[in-house]
């Protein structure tokens, strides 16, 4: 449930963040996740269909299993990706914006676990949106995936409000992270057609656990463009 950040006693004078786990984890890396508050980059971007699946360090998902889903750059340890209708010819319109990452823990005793990141993710960002904040929703389980932590925030950008949803899982042996942000317009994204398919591909997201201890797999970049939609090359377009 949204609450008003102007009720939010965290956003008053005086109160301090409290030390989230033992070993407070230093989630500053958590802050590389603050996109782009606009739902279109600027520039030229190329829209890829999303292979089946991606290894995102030593995590793995499934894709979203809709067609208008497409990815715009991915590597070993993150890929991004919008939902994109085709308006016309030379027109498609992108309803949201995905990223996900993994990232390693660099604090070898850390204790907290996937609550305690996004709580302390929650606190980062809250603060980071300052006046900005609208409202936003409290940390909870992602319901469609246990392990996943979930919450939301609504931020004004000039005369509008854009709606940010991050999701946050630690792995079991405490040394990677996953972290995901989707970034949309809608206030009633929930019931948008992007929004279910990307529930069921986080309901997949688990860590490998012959990764465990070692080494993970690196996905290799994503460089060609790919067939489009209809069978011929995925248009580059201007957001």
């Amino acid at each position: 449930m949204l609450e008003s950040a102007d009720a939010d006693h965290r956003l008053s004078p005086g109160w301090r963040a409290p030390r989230v786990g033992a070993g407070a984890l230093p989630w500053a890396l958590v802050l590389v996740l603050v996109f782009p508050l606009a739902v279109s980059a600027q520039g030229m971007i190329v829209l890829n269909p999303m292979p089946p699946s991606y290894d995102l360090g030593g995590f793995s998902l499934s894709s979203p299993p809709v067609d208008n889903w497409r990815e715009t750059q991915s590597s070993a340890t993150s890929f991004q990706a919008v939902y994109a209708e085709r308006v016309s010819d030379v027109d498609i319109n992108q309803r949201c914006h995905f990223l996900a990452e993994s990232h390693k823990v660099d604090e070898p005793d850390y204790q907290g676990d996937s609550a305690s990141a996004a709580t302390a993710a929650w606190i980062q960002h809250t603060e980071l949106r300052g006046e900005a904040l609208v409202a936003f929703t409290r940390v909870q389980v992602l319901a469609e995936a246990p392990e996943i932590f979930t919450f939301s925030l609504v931020v004004k950008v000039g005369e509008e409000n854009v709606q940010e949803t991050f999701f946050i899982m630690l792995a079991p042996d405490k040394s990677e992270y996953f972290v995901a942000k989707l970034t949309t317009k809608e206030p009633q994204f929930r019931e948008a057609p992007f929004y279910a398919p990307l529930l069921l591909s986080l309901s997949t997201l688990h860590w490998r656990t012959e990764q465990a201890g070692g080494d993970s797999l690196a996905a290799e970049t994503t460089e060609d463009v790919v067939a489009g939609e209809s069978g011929g090359e995925a248009p580059a377009v201007q957001p």
